[in-house]
């Protein structure tokens, strides 16, 4: 087969294992439906007419929903088409990448390996910022990878390269680790004319510190928040436990063959010669991600965070993969290509498929978004249950009939006098209630009969459908 044949024929395949999980999986990763937080924040952000971004998070991903809803009224599947367009966008810089650095044959691997890499495939097809992120991360390292490629640095390239990094970094987070590492690799590449891209490194991050400082009075409040809340999740695990978190979860989100190779090629002079700036910023990543972690200051519960440490991994993981089949001879090879692709397929099938079935919605909740879209009528709803997001979106619930709807995206707890502040509102109300004990975490318990009325925090209850542990009440306030 021809090198052209070889890459539409894994774009092929890199297509169909995510059509696949669009149409088999739904929209969750990690925690069921919680992709489903930042459409609602977006779309109650729009209807206020505030295209202000969350201060807790970069600002591109908001802006992406915020134009996608201007087109769009879907807020279920429209942003799931907008994950798996830029997981197929990133496609391209990958396998450039890889090429460049390492031969058609890597290129081919490190392409395959991305087509079957189960948190790839997961991120591609739900709401997140997820693959926008891995989408600009590529396109960095594609660029920089061209610019770097001689003694000579290619400027125009290292600075689209930094423009596309400022744009991940803008998208997550993590992705400011790597703006001040590119920028020293600038500065110990030519003393001069580099600092222009150390200049161009700190424009984001300046400028998103000085918004922070003006909407909430401390610049980096983004990281305060997530410190504080991981403190507490963290502060029973062991220490052990901790440090050994991100290297677990990196070997099992990409699939532990291609992990394996992608160390194995980590030491061949090739991978040293041409990527060993890629070599730093992932183990510079991992060392920050463990670091965090082992402090307390982060948690390990997402594994969405090592989408980008698997991603850095591929190139590395062709570049082995090429160099043991090249050391077979001849008529061997073809049967070890086979094996090897046999086996990383079966092992990626297997995890995608249990994702797959995972974050699969659950009947009873689609039941209960089925009935409040065609029974509402113009009551407002309270939603009662860790599944809010979901039912809000998929239920048709329009902003203004939301009560309650969660402003705070990291813990989303309501309290007690909120809620009977909000059931105590004119008119009559719907509430969705459920007895799952790990969803009743951020809402109060209430004392209902399953089944029958009762009179509590003010109003009278009366069950309209069961569904499950779900129950659906007619709220009224009391005379």
């Amino acid at each position: 087969m021809g090198k052209s044949r070889w890459f539409w024929a894994i774009f092929a395949l890199f297509l169909g294992v995510r059509l696949w999980a669009f149409a088999a999986g739904d929209n969750g990763i990690d925690f069921h439906h919680n992709a489903f937080d930042r459409p609602l924040y977006v779309e109650r952000q729009v209807a206020r007419g505030d295209f202000r971004p969350d201060p807790v998070y970069p600002p591109v991903h908001f802006y992406l929903l915020a134009a996608l809803r201007l087109i769009s009224t879907d807020l279920e599947y429209a942003p799931r088409l907008l994950s798996l367009l830029c997981a197929l966008l990133s496609f391209v810089p990958l396998w450039r990448l890889t090429r460049r650095w390492f031969g058609d044959a890597a290129a081919a691997w490190a392409g395959l390996a991305y087509a079957l890499f189960p948190l790839g495939v997961r991120v591609a097809v739900v709401s997140l910022e997820v693959a926008p992120y891995l989408l600009f991360l590529a396109l960095a390292f594609e660029r920089l990878a061209a610019a770097w490629q001689t003694r000579a640095t290619d400027r125009r390239a290292e600075w689209t390269g930094v423009i596309w990094l400022s744009l991940a970094a803008a998208t997550r987070f993590e992705g400011w680790i790597f703006l001040p590492l590119v920028a020293l690799l600038a500065l110990w590449r030519d003393r001069t004319a580099g600092l222009r891209t150390v200049v161009l490194c700190a424009v984001f991050p300046v400028a998103w510190l000085g918004y922070q400082w003006l909407i909430t009075g401390r610049p980096f409040y983004f990281l305060a928040v997530s410190g504080e809340i991981s403190r507490v999740h963290m502060a029973a695990v062991p220490l052990a436990e901790r440090l050994l978190a991100w290297p677990r979860i990196v070997l099992g989100a990409t699939n532990p063959l291609v992990t394996l190779a992608a160390l194995g090629g980590f030491v061949l002079p090739a991978a040293r010669r041409n990527g060993g700036w890629l070599i730093l910023l992932f183990v510079v990543s991992l060392a920050v991600f463990t670091a965090r972690t082992a402090l307390g200051a982060a948690g390990f519960n997402e594994t969405k965070y090592a989408a980008a440490l698997g991603l850095m991994l591929l190139p590395f993981a062709g570049l082995g993969a090429a160099t043991v089949l090249a050391k077979l001879a001849a008529d061997q090879r073809p049967l070890g290509a086979a094996a090897v692709a046999l086996a990383c397929g079966a092992i990626s099938l297997f995890q995608i498929a249990g994702d797959n079935a995972r974050f699969r919605a659950d009947p009873d909740l689609r039941a209960v978004a089925a009935w409040l879209a065609e029974n509402r009528g113009d009551r407002a709803v309270v939603i009662g249950t860790r599944d809010q997001g979901f039912l809000f979106l998929v239920g048709r619930i329009p902003p203004q009939a939301r009560l309650l709807a969660s402003t705070d995206d990291q813990t989303g707890r309501i309290d007690l006098n909120e809620l009977q502040k909000a059931l105590r509102a004119p008119g009559e109300k719907l509430l969705v209630y459920d007895t799952i004990p790990d969803g009743m975490d951020f809402f109060p318990v209430l004392k209902l009969p399953p089944g029958g009325e009762a009179d509590a925090l003010g109003g009278h209850f009366t069950p309209l459908r069961q569904q499950g542990p779900y129950t659906i009440y007619a709220v009224r306030e009391l005379p």
